[in-house]
């Protein structure tokens, strides 16, 4: 029985009637992995694609392959994290609008040029800017719970306003955001959150 087991977990899925070039043992490691960076994204607001893009080239997938179903993957787990802060009313459709729209963009942009530049550039300077976004969140994470100060709604109000300034400063970082995320194969929630 071992045997039998171990030939099957080196066979491609494709012997299972499955279009792919992956062996059983890579699939099933890939979904205890999404399975689990799903319900971390779910608690944290993110679909944490940063997370399972790297599990993804490590398995040996093609960069381009690796990004376009992390894209996919990040998209569905974004989608059906979403439903319960949309029931909870944790949703603002005004922000949502003003910097998803220009992100679409930038996606659509970014994936169109995708192949013009070096992947180990983009791969470094995604890298990079969401080393400093955690780096980012952890310190404002302890500068929140210095402060013992909330609004009474426990901290989801939005600050200021919605000046022309700000909707264009945040349409700006959600187009240059989607340009990197598209070419990358990234959502990159962890750059809009902060």
């Amino acid at each position: 029985p071992f045997t039998r087991l171990e030939n099957d977990m080196t066979e491609p899925l494709s012997s299972f009637g499955l279009a792919s070039d992956l062996l059983l043992w890579q699939f099933i490691l890939l979904t205890v992995i999404s399975l689990g960076v799903g319900i971390l994204g779910g608690f944290v607001g993110l679909a944490l694609g940063t997370m399972r893009l790297p599990a993804l080239l490590l398995l040996g997938m093609p960069v381009p392959i690796a990004a376009g179903t992390n894209i996919l993957v990040s998209t569905l787990s974004a989608g059906s994290g979403m439903i319960r802060h949309f029931r909870e009313g944790r949703i603002n459709f005004r922000v949502a609008l003003v910097m998803g729209v220009p992100s679409m963009i930038g996606a659509l942009l970014g994936s169109l040029a995708s192949d013009k530049a070096p992947e180990t550039l983009l791969i470094s300077v995604a890298g990079a800017l969401v080393t400093w976004q955690g780096v980012e969140l952890i310190a404002r994470t302890r500068k929140d719970r210095a402060s013992p100060a909330r609004s009474a709604d426990g901290g989801t109000s939005i600050r200021g306003q919605f000046s022309s300034g700000r909707i264009a400063a945040e349409s700006a970082i959600g187009l240059a955001v989607g340009l990197l995320g598209g070419a990358v194969g990234l959502i990159l929630g962890s750059l809009r959150l902060p």
